[in-house]
This record gives structure tokens, C-alpha cells and sequence, in this order.
């Protein structure tokens, strides 16, 4: 297990070989497969040890900690950070890794999180401002904090983390509860439609792409499966692909990501002003992505197991999505810094437990959360509140 976690965290899950663990571990192949029956198995077995070393450690800190809910939870927050500091080949192969291995390994994951959802729920649940938060406001802030972490583990940065880590639990915690229920709005609105040339074969692979992957997932996706799909040969795929599966991966999020933008940056450029571009630009990109279920499955969801450079690309489009709150800054200077990244980190946090859950199709039922979210450290939880529930039409 151990000579798994250091041979994966340095050479990724999906180009780890079973040969290269035993290298490592120093053991034979037969003595190997006593324990475990495949690579795979054995990736379980190490994370769930991991999760038996960190679990104790966390909890004793939060029920050993004196004082109120939020130094209770600032004690857990901190012992993770200082596991991850002292681990960071344990916290990128957790962190990381554990969205490459199938779907086994990532529901290890995030049921972890569901369960440091529930740890946290109970602590501010002690607080009069925040008890009654809306769960997926809760999950979405905590999932906003691990992506910036992630961020952090994924460039070797996790050194960064102890000086990072209270502005980004205070951004955390600078969330009050919604002064009104937030709507759950259920009718999709009607989008102008981002098309794709189907005679272009070029076009038709990425659609096939974008298809396959909703249905059967990054790790199952064949070059034939989208070539057939696409009614093209393999002669033409390779020709505009040639780097096969990962390119042409790539290559359907960007266009993924185009038509969403070229559906949103109208919204968000005609409003009135800042709070309401954000308003305008938020239930777009939800009513985009719920009336696209493939291409929200894709860049929401699916990007997680496409390695390093889909990693990269989903990293570019949240760096995209803070360049839309620089004006907040501007008119509200007290804003903490973290907030930019972790906004963006906490609304992808919102879709892909939403797509994890229960699909696409209902995504726009979160989108007051997510104006919420994107408002509320810059206005206040009663202006943020009174925005995220306004109704909106595309007509404006």
C-alpha cells in the first residue's frame, strides 16, 4: 500500500502498472496477488486505509478542541491541513487520484465528503446565524474549500495550505443563513441554441465524444465507440486526433465550454449592473447545462477522470468565471481575496453534486444557490438573498 500511494502519486492511476508497484514495494508478483487480484483492488485497500489513519486524527481534534462550534472546526480544519503538509503523496493519490480509478474508488471519495458534510452541518447548526443553512449551501461551501485545496495538492503547492487556510475557512464562514427559503425553480427556460455543424466531421466526433462519455464515463470511452458514432472511419479520426482518446477529450470540453460561453457572455454583458450580470450570467449557465445534459456530465463531472490536462482546463474555465466577480471587488474592497477562487470552486462543487446525485437535468433548481453563493460575500446575506430569488427570463 505504501509503495501504491508513492507510485501513483508520482506517476498518476491510470499509467501506474501493477509491475510498478512490486518495483517499489520490493515483493514478488505471487506474493502480491495474495493480497489483491488487480491494481484496482488494491487502490481500494489503500484508500481505505488512508481514511482509517486520517479519520481519528481529525475527530480527536474537533471533539478535543475548547471553545465555541467554529474553533471546534477550525481545530479539524487545521489537523487536515497539517495531514496533508506532512502527506502530500497520500493527499494528492486521495485527492487526485481517486477521480481517475472508476466509479468504486470516487464513491469512496465523496463519501467522505458527505460525510465531512454532515460533521460540518452539525457545527454550524450550533451557530444562530447559520443553523437551518440549506444542505446543498453547506455542501457546496465545503466543496468550494476541497477544490481549492485540491488546486493546491495538484501543483505541489500544498505548502501554500497553513498560510491559506483561514482566510479560506473565514470565507467559509462568512456565509449567513438566506434571510428567505431560496426558490428551487423547476421549468428549464428556453436558451437560444448552441448548435453544431453536423455535416462538419470534425464537429460530429466531439458530439459523439461529448455523448459516450455522458453514458459510459471517461474510463470506458473507445476511439471505435466514437467513431461509429460519429459515421466517421478510423482513418478520418486519427487524422484530426492523433493523439487519440486525451486529445480528443480536450477538444470536446473546449467546445463544450465555447457554446456555453457564447450562450452566457450576452446575458452577463447586457445587465444593468454587477449583481445583476451575475444573476443574469448564473441562471444562463444552469439553464444551459440542464437543457445539455451531456455537456454538463462532461465538464462537470467527467473531468475529473480525465488526467492532468482536463484538470487544467477545468482550472482555466473557474479562472474564467473570477475575471466576472473583478468588479465585485472593486465595489466591495473588504471581499477577502480567497473568495474569487473559491466562489468558482464552490458553484462546480454545486453541478457535480448535482450530476452525481440525481442528473443534469434538474441542475437549474440549484441556480439561487449558486447566485447566492457568488453574492453573498460581497452584498450581505439580505441583498444576496433578495437577488437569488428573483425569477428570471432569457428575454431579460
Amino acid at each position: 500500500m505504501g509503495a501504491t500511494v508513492a507510485v501513483v502519486a508520482e506517476r498518476g492511476y491510470e499509467t501506474t502498472r501493477v509491475a510498478d508497484i512490486l518495483e517499489a514495494a520490493g515483493v514478488s508478483r505471487s506474493a502480491y496477488y495474495q493480497y489483491f487480484s488487480n491494481k484496482e483492488e488494491c487502490f481500494l485497500a489503500t484508500l481505505d486505509a488512508l481514511l482509517e489513519l486520517a479519520t481519528p486524527i481529525v475527530t480527536d481534534a474537533y471533539c478535543t478542541a475548547t471553545g465555541a462550534w467554529d474553533e471546534r472546526l477550525r481545530a479539524a480544519f487545521d489537523a487536515i491541513v497539517e495531514l496533508i503538509v506532512a502527506q502530500p503523496a497520500a493527499a494528492r493519490v486521495w485527492l487526485i487520484d481517486g477521480y481517475s480509478a472508476g466509479p468504486a474508488a470516487i464513491a469512496r471519495v465523496e463519501a467522505v465528503g458527505d460525510r465531512l458534510e454532515r460533521f460540518a452541518a452539525r457545527a454550524v447548526a450550533e451557530s444562530p446565524e447559520r443553523a437551518g443553512m440549506p444542505a446543498g449551501l453547506v455542501r457546496a461551501l465545503l466543496g468550494g474549500v476541497r477544490q481549492v485545496i485540491h488546486s493546491r495538492v495538484r501543483h505541489g503547492l500544498e505548502g501554500e495550505l497553513p498560510e491559506l487556510a483561514p482566510d479560506l475557512l473565514a470565507w467559509a464562514l462568512s456565509y449567513g443563513r438566506p434571510l428567505q427559503a431560496l426558490r428551487r425553480p423547476r421549468k428549464v427556460p428556453a436558451l437560444p441554441p448552441a448548435t453544431r455543424d453536423e455535416n462538419d466531421q470534425r464537429a460530429r466526433i466531439l458530439a459523439a465524444v461529448t455523448t459516450a462519455v455522458a453514458e459510459k464515463g471517461y474510463g470506458d470511452l473507445t476511439i471505435t465507440e466514437i467513431a461509429k458514432r460519429a459515421s466517421v472511419s478510423l482513418t478520418t479520426f486519427y487524422a484530426l486526433f492523433e493523439k487519440g482518446k486525451s486529445q480528443v477529450f480536450l477538444a470536446a470540453l473546449d467546445d463544450g465550454e465555447r457554446r456555453l460561453n457564447e450562450t452566457v457572455v450576452p446575458f452577463y454583458d447586457r445587465a444593468p449592473d454587477w449583481p445583476q450580470a451575475i444573476k443574469e450570467s448564473m441562471h444562463a449557465v444552469f439553464a444551459f447545462l440542464a437543457g445539455n445534459p451531456a455537456d454538463a456530465t462532461l465538464g462537470g463531472k467527467e473531468v475529473y477522470a480525465g488526467g492532468s490536462a482536463a484538470l487544467t482546463r477545468q482550472e482555466a474555465t473557474r479562472e474564467s468565471f473570477r475575471a466576472l466577480l473583478y468588479p465585485g471587488f472593486k465595489e466591495h474592497p473588504h471581499t477577502l481575496d480567497v473568495a474569487g477562487e473559491a466562489i468558482g470552486s464552490a458553484i462546480a462543487s454545486l453541478v457535480f453534486q448535482r450530476l452525481r446525485e440525481t442528473g443534469a437535468e434538474r441542475l437549474y433548481e440549484d441556480v439561487s444557490v449558486a447566485v447566492y453563493l457568488a453574492l453573498a460575500p460581497f452584498l450581505g446575506a439580505e441583498e444576496a438573498t433578495a437577488i437569488a430569488n428573483e425569477s428570471w427570463r432569457p428575454e431579460g
